[in-house]
């Protein structure tokens, strides 16, 4: 999970990239940050293949009980931004596919302890058990929650570059009208 959030959160160099106020053409940098760390957190593993409607991914994802997400915070506070794992959806397939199965999942207890809930069984497992399967979903609860009842910062965005006048034309009419003297 941790390399897949890298490469999600990691930027792309643009060559040719049109500036929307001089209409230059430049390089820029693309990439994506998390403004505000949730209290909760949900991550999805994608297991589509492509436009097939019937094929499944199965590829191993590994995943960790504790999650770092610092690297990818727009701001670095200072603030603990670990996630502790607490619950893992799998979806049992049938046959590779996505449209037929069975999910179960696995979920930590208040003292630590993992369960399995597989319909109307609940039954002890271990991590290591855990750790092994395919996940679908991830759920993680901050370590150290926001307060709820304080509002989130507000983060500030730049204005974009003042566009330069137009250039005046050959035809005086089709002008702008010029900015009052003071």
């Amino acid at each position: 999970v941790t390399e897949l959030l890298r490469l999600y959160f990691k930027s792309e160099e643009i060559e040719g990239y049109e500036c929307d106020g001089c209409a230059s053409k430049t390089t820029c940098d693309k990439g994506l940050e998390i403004a505000h760390a949730p209290n909760a957190l949900t991550l999805y593993v994608d297991r589509m293949a492509n436009m097939d409607l019937f094929g499944k991914l199965n590829r191993v994802v590994r995943f960790e009980e504790a999650l770092d997400l610092a690297p990818y915070m727009s701001r670095h506070t200072g603030a603990d931004e670990t996630y502790d794992l607490f619950c893992v959806v799998v979806h049992l397939d049938v046959g590779g596919s996505t449209f037929f199965g069975h999910y179960v999942c696995h979920v930590r207890d208040a003292s630590g302890s993992w369960w399995t809930l597989d319909d109307e069984r609940a039954e002890p497992t271990t991590w290591d058990r855990v750790s092994e399967v395919n996940p679908y979903l991830l759920f993680y609860r901050r370590r150290s929650p926001h307060d709820r009842a304080r509002p989130l910062p507000t983060v500030k965005k730049e204005a974009p570059p003042a566009r330069p006048p137009p250039a005046p034309t050959t035809r005086p009419e089709l002008d702008p009208p010029a900015a009052p003297a003071e």
